[in-house]
């Protein structure tokens, strides 16, 4: 792997005619090892300052170019800094969005700690109030309660992911997860 990089910026540095001993170098090497094409390379090094370069280089790495271009600012660090809080900063729940959940915990005294944990896991997962709703007044055990919470999890991360494939392999997948959930409860 070490050595396809290191061939890969030998080329890059080569064929755009750029020295191997240059302050290029860092910030093709590091693009090539983020998986940047040669153009989105070539677009980072269009900057001259060394800042706006490695700002760019982030950008596409974490792939906010669009989020990027939407923001309002000339200051390349005030945007990255933005840009990145907003991606990484803890998200909150919306309290009303909850509030009838969190009015039957409140007023439920047959729930033991283990089920209001799941609950309140499952709160902070975001998984719709809806679902949780129908969790808590099944009565379910928590070992229960936690592989719903994970099926749900799981059939949530799948449906961000399936842009490429066909839905029809999405549907088989989904439907083969399900049973496997069914069987193993």
């Amino acid at each position: 792997m070490e050595k396809e990089i290191l061939e890969r910026v030998a080329g890059f540095l080569e064929n755009n005619n750029y020295s191997q001993d240059g302050a290029e170098v860092t910030f093709v090497t590091l693009g090539v090892h983020y998986g940047l094409s040669d153009g989105e390379i070539k677009s980072i090094l269009k900057n001259k300052s060394v800042c706006d370069r490695h700002a760019m280089l982030l950008v596409r790495a974490l792939k906010i170019l669009d989020e990027w271009e939407k923001y309002e600012g000339d200051n390349q660090l005030d945007k990255l800094d933005h840009l990145l809080r907003k991606h990484y900063e803890p998200s909150t729940c919306n309290k009303e969005q909850y509030a009838r959940l969190s009015e039957l915990i409140n007023n439920d005294d047959s729930l033991t700690a283990p089920q209001i944990y799941q609950l309140r896991r499952a709160v902070e997962l975001k998984l719709p109030e809806k679902d949780i709703l129908r969790m808590y007044r099944s009565g379910k055990e928590p070992l229960q309660m936690e592989k719903t919470i994970e099926y749900n999890v799981l059939i949530r991360d799948i449906e961000k992911k399936k842009n490429g494939l066909p839905k029809k392999l999405w549907a088989r997948f989904a439907e083969w997860i399900k049973g496997v959930f069914k069987h193993g409860q």
